[in-house]
């Protein structure tokens, strides 16, 4: 078949998508990498195993507590 002067066919629109691969596993990589040489400190909270202290006596009589916030206006 004869093309016609000024369009394209579909295979010539085809866009390589190489570079963008190569861009995407370089970025893959370097994230993995240094994501293995971050390093999270923690506190150790582990109790001592010769805990022989009393456990602190339960309160039957339970309080509630009531706090009211009340924002004062000056007029001036």
């Amino acid at each position: 078949m004869k093309k016609i002067a000024g369009r394209k066919s579909a295979d010539d629109a085809k866009i390589d998508l190489t570079p963008m691969l190569d861009v995407v596993f370089i970025l893959l990589i370097f994230f993995v990498v240094t994501a293995t040489f971050l390093s999270e400190t923690a506190i150790s909270a582990a109790s001592s195993d010769n805990n022989e202290n009393e456990t602190p006596p339960e309160d039957d009589d339970l309080k509630n507590i009531l706090f009211e916030m009340v924002r004062i206006m000056k007029l001036s």
